[in-house]
């Protein structure tokens, strides 16, 4: 299995959502802070060793990661985030560091693994922590047991997500070397509502009053989100523990 160090050059970490990249920085929140793309806000004028923003889902939030790998101040990137659960034994709460990502047309991008990886391997050696596998990467919602089931049989893959086959193409036009580690949000057998989509915006954060719209007309689902709750939280939980480990890893304030 191959490694690669994000010492190698100043690392960008991004999310689709802003949610996601909140937690990511959480357990360092007084050091790494978040920054949305599709804000333009500048980033930091010094170089740091590592920087977390977001972009959004979908063609813009590709665009936008591909402004930033343009600008030259980034050596690596690590995409992250929260992904569902394919594999029946993948807990939610679980890293898992892809090593490979698919798609049902049958593409597959082999991905290194991030050496700093190494400090939550030595806390997890059972795995519980942290697992490493294939991901799948699809074009829609993937929100019932049975579906999950099938997928996980169809192709291999442990989890699922919505966003990184684009995103390390982007990243590979760049030329710059990126890595997949994602966290797990949603169990194998929990059930996702198909509106869900509808809650996130252009930009990756809260669509307010979508969100409420739906839930006005299908006051149902505000159960199925409670009863999803303790994923969602085991899920920012590991993407705490992530941001941590790596800033660790790092060096702080870039040493």
């Amino acid at each position: 299995m191959s490694e690669v160090s994000f010492r190698q050059g100043s690392l960008l970490v991004v999310t689709a959502l802003g949610d996601e990249a909140r937690a990511f920085c959480r357990e360092r929140s007084g050091r790494l802070r978040p920054r949305s793309l599709s804000l333009r806000v500048p980033p930091p004028a010094q170089n740091l060793s590592m920087e977390v923003v977001w972009a959004g889902p979908g063609r813009a939030g590709l665009d936008r990661i591909a402004g930033a790998l343009s600008s030259g101040r980034y050596g690596r990137v690590l995409f992250s985030g929260l992904a569902g659960a394919l594999a029946p034994d993948l807990s939610p709460g679980t890293l898992l560091a892809a090593d490979e990502v698919v798609t049902l047309e049958g593409e597959r991008l082999p991905l290194p693994l991030p050496s700093e990886l190494g400090l939550l391997i030595e806390e997890s050696q059972t795995g519980r922590f942290l697992r490493t596998g294939r991901i799948l990467t699809s074009d829609r919602l993937v929100s019932t047991p049975s579906e999950k089931l099938r997928l996980h049989r169809q192709t291999g893959a442990m989890a699922v997500d919505m966003e990184a086959a684009g995103w390390l193409s982007v990243a590979r036009r760049a030329g710059i070397p990126s890595c997949l580690v994602r966290a797990v949000s949603d169990g194998a057998e929990e059930l996702l509502p198909p509106e869900l989509l509808s809650f996130v915006s252009e930009e990756g954060d809260l669509a307010l009053s979508a969100t409420l719209r739906t839930l006005l007309f299908h006051p149902e689902l505000l159960f199925a989100l409670i009863s999803l709750g303790p994923s969602l939280r085991l899920g920012r939980q590991g993407l705490s523990r992530l941001g941590g480990a790596l800033f660790d890893a790092l060096g702080r304030e870039g040493r």
